[in-house]
């Protein structure tokens, strides 16, 4: 392009960038299959032909429109989200650094990266769109949530003492999802059978606590774009799981009066299992053992011998007592049907705990 001494070099050089974005916009609006309108920022100090570059590396992706412009004190990348009608559009900003990268939400991206700014807009909208609604727990919103629980709280129904994880997670996708299964989940064990009758649990405590007895544990997720799943994968204490049971929204006095009933009690020559046992009538409820912590810190409760000398006292006095003797402690805990049941563990880190 010809100019007369009188024109600034770099002027000239942003307005035949301008003018060349525009071109390219104006074609692209043809074809565009992304509902995408990019602004690009520039700072003080980009490189002279770095705005020539990026116009034509720009031009060349599937956006609605391409405009370059000066960068403005304190901005930084945004994208906007506009309704029409039934579908969206965005309008997203991006900040061409004097490094010669263009800053986008979440990414930043060199000349050369052609490809992988390609893949960050097409998956734009869904991410965005993703982002707008409010989320909490699993990244799930209110709606999904619900959705899993009230699928979780249906009753299990089947006998827990006759299947190992395979079978009770086969039964679960029969009458829930399909499941999901991360990498480091080869294959679900079918030879050891889950200690503990859990047929009238909900079945979303009954599928995590067969999944945590083997290491594994569930969660719901909702990739953007994508349907909610439930992911079956290593147990991770830095990854929020779907528990086993929930806080009872009341006192466990409420929710397990039981429990604080006096008995006279008196245990002599039993191992912690069989006291367990003994008193499993006046519990009146589950007793969920957490296996695979105990097989981790090599506790077995029917090797520890247990003495508890005849008092009257509560239930469940009673029942920590004893469980301290195999360095073990108790919970209440309810299903997704709100049913209690007494959750034993060594609580730590690899312990997970109830919410709410």
């Amino acid at each position: 392009m010809l100019y007369s001494r009188s024109m600034h070099p770099l002027r000239t050089l942003v307005r035949f960038v301008v003018i060349a974005l525009a071109m390219s916009a104006s074609a692209a609006l043809v074809e565009a299959a992304l509902p995408i309108d990019l602004e690009v920022a520039q700072e003080s100090g980009v490189p002279l032909t770095a705005p020539q570059s990026w116009a034509s590396t720009l031009g060349r992706l599937d956006l609605g429109s391409v405009r370059l412009r000066s960068a403005r004190g304190g901005e930084r990348p945004q994208i906007k989200v506009t309704k029409l009608g039934s579908s969206n559009r965005y309008r997203v900003v991006g900040i061409l650094t004097a490094r010669n990268e263009l800053v986008l939400p979440e990414r930043r991206f060199r000349l050369n990266d052609r490809k992988g700014m390609e893949t960050y807009f097409q998956r734009l909208p869904a991410q965005a769109d993703h982002d707008q609604d409010e989320r909490g727990r699993f990244g799930l919103t209110e709606a999904q949530f619900r959705e899993i629980y009230a699928e979780f709280a249906k009753p299990t129904g089947f006998s827990t003492t006759e299947f190992g994880v395979a079978e009770i997670v086969r039964h679960a996708e029969q009458q829930l999802f399909s499941f999901v299964h991360s990498e480091g989940v080869t294959g679900l064990r079918s030879d050891r059978t889950l200690p503990v009758e859990l047929h009238r649990l909900s079945l979303g405590t009954t599928l995590a606590y067969a999944l945590r007895c083997e290491g594994l544990m569930l969660r719901p997720e909702q990739l953007p774009g994508e349907s909610l799943r439930i992911v079956i994968e290593p147990y991770n204490a830095k990854r929020d799981s779907w528990p086993i049971g929930w806080k009872p929204a009341v006192s466990s006095r409420r929710s397990a009066p039981q429990l604080y009933e006096k008995r006279n009690i008196e245990i002599q020559g039993f191992t912690l299992s069989q006291a367990l046992s003994a008193l499993g009538p006046a519990l009146q409820m589950p007793v969920v053992i957490d296996q695979w912590i105990l097989r981790q810190q090599d506790i077995d409760p029917s090797q520890v011998d247990v003495v508890l000398p005849k008092k009257r006292t509560y239930l469940k006095s009673a029942v920590g007592k004893l469980l301290s003797q195999g360095r073990l402690a108790e919970e209440v805990r309810v299903d997704e049907l709100d049913q209690p049941f007494l959750w034993v563990t060594r609580f730590g880190k690899n312990s997970p705990q109830a919410t709410k």
